[in-house]
């Protein structure tokens, strides 16, 4: 195993952060399960966040997925691997931040559901096909309700986009 860094930055399932934790300089290794770090920043942002990468001398590991964490005699014990394939490699650390992305508020969506026509239920074949949903399963219900980006998955704001203009569309 390679020498121990003060700290890691891993984020564990591919969700996209703003923030640079790197700059305060203590982080010294950063890993994600894309092919790239922050696939959603754009080619002209890109090349400064790099950079800034870079000169805090950031090691960065892709493709690798957060597994697990255990202490150990070494600190931190870490255990990545590879989308889809059985590899696993162990990395120690002194303090590790896993970014786990977001969990949807339900509360709302839990309330309304009852006063809705299709309980929250979508048709994907009329979705997909373009056509306006027509799930009826409470005939007393008011509204329809759907739920569409970080409400049903951690996702990227285009994610949320796609879902609201495919539904939206055909009212």
């Amino acid at each position: 195993m390679a020498a121990r860094a003060r700290s890691a930055c891993l984020r564990a399932d591919g969700s996209r952060s703003a923030a640079q934790p790197w700059a305060s300089g203590k982080v010294r290794a950063t890993c994600a399960p894309e092919r790239t770090l922050s696939p959603d920043v754009g080619s002209l942002t890109a090349s400064g966040y790099f950079n800034s990468l870079a000169e805090n001398r950031v090691a960065v590991t892709v493709p690798r997925r957060l597994h697990a964490v255990t202490r150990s005699s070494e600190g931190l014990e870490l255990e990545l691997g590879v989308d889809g394939f059985d590899f696993r490699e162990h990395r120690a650390f002194d303090a590790v931040v896993a970014e786990m992305g977001t969990d949807p508020v339900q509360e709302l969506y839990d309330e309304l559901l009852a006063s809705s026509t299709n309980l929250g239920a979508v048709d994907l074949g009329e979705l997909l096909a373009g056509k306006p949903q027509s799930v009826v399963r409470n005939e007393h219900g008011s509204l329809r309700l759907f739920r569409i980006g970080d409400a049903v998955a951690s996702r990227n704001v285009h994610a949320a986009m796609l879902d609201a203009a495919r539904l939206c569309r055909t009212i």
